[in-house]
């Protein structure tokens, strides 16, 4: 899977959308779970970053060559 697809979002592990957790806090094992509860707007952002990063990894030459399938 590519990281500009837009089920790549999926992928991510669930503490990529936590933060510090409280006693009695639901503790997230998958980004699925995440993406249930945000607006219908904020997916898109987080697409956008996703993709502004998978953009700065392709300038690295031995990223592109080891993994050129996922970052292209």
């Amino acid at each position: 899977m590519k990281l500009t697809d837009a089920m790549a979002l999926e992928f991510l592990p669930g503490e990529a959308f936590g933060g510090a957790y409280k006693k009695g806090d639901t503790f997230l094992t998958s980004a699925s779970e995440a993406l249930k509860q945000l607006s219908k707007m904020e997916p898109s952002f987080l697409a956008s970053h996703l993709n502004g990063c998978a953009e700065f990894l392709r300038h690295n030459a031995g990223l592109l060559e080891r993994f050129g399938s996922v970052l292209s």
